[in-house]
């Protein structure tokens, strides 16, 4: 063959196979765009507000970060919510989804009617002590705490309410000595729970104890790794 045709042959056959040579490594470094879009798995869990059992206050907690995962998994949540009743088992489940979503003030007026249903009673406390009104919340867990005496949670909510509303009232040295009396009184089961421990923490945080202050908040949260504080 001539010189001409060989060239001519030689340069299509290099072109050719750089082309495919640079079209597999192409395939290769890219992945293939997915057919449809693939849903976005969550590690959180989802509630379904309108629907789902909810047999305990712990369960709103270990929800509640499923609703603030994402810009729009907290707009579809509240969308939820806001389209409940506001009457009946719907307006329970709308209160509670209320206090899920922040939401304080609301929740607490809408659960203030669900007083024979005690997760309902549960989150109007805890959203009246989120909404600066503890002194309001008291009441609501001394009844809690009297009901299931044995349980640390309501009586240590009710301690910590009375220790804010103390507070709020400008003493700090009345309000730690009145929590400090409080305590002189439990079991000592109760004072080394997380409730127990974080009340101490507290009163030894705002009597300048510091060192002793961390130790209860340490203790306390490996006593309960969902204790609020």
């Amino acid at each position: 063959p001539s010189e001409g045709s060989y060239s001519s042959h030689s340069e299509e056959s290099y072109s050719s196979h750089s082309e495919d040579s640079y079209a597999s490594q192409a395939d290769a470094y890219y992945s293939p765009e997915p057919e449809e879009p693939v849903a976005r798995v969550s590690h959180h869990i989802q509630l379904d507000i309108a629907n789902d059992e909810i047999a305990s206050f712990g369960a709103l907690l270990a929800a509640r970060p499923g609703v603030f995962e994402t810009t729009r998994s907290f707009d579809a949540f509240s969308r939820s919510v806001e389209a409940l009743d506001t009457t009946g088992e719907a307006g329970r489940r709308r209160g509670l989804g209320f206090w899920m979503l922040g939401r304080y003030d609301e929740a607490a007026a809408a659960l203030t009617n669900y007083s024979d249903d005690d997760v309902a009673t549960y989150t109007c406390g805890r959203s009246l002590v989120s909404a600066a009104r503890p002194a309001e919340a008291v009441a609501i867990f001394e009844a809690l705490s009297q009901k299931y005496p044995d349980e640390p949670r309501p009586k240590g909510d009710m301690l910590d309410a009375k220790l804010d509303a103390d507070l709020n009232a400008g003493d700090v040295e009345a309000a730690v000595a009145a929590a400090e009396a409080e305590l002189e009184g439990q079991s000592t089961a109760f004072m080394e729970s997380a409730e127990g421990r974080h009340l101490r923490g507290r009163v030894a945080e705002l009597s300048g104890d510091y060192a002793d202050a961390i130790e209860h908040y340490t203790t306390a949260r490996g006593a309960d790794p969902s204790h609020r504080r």
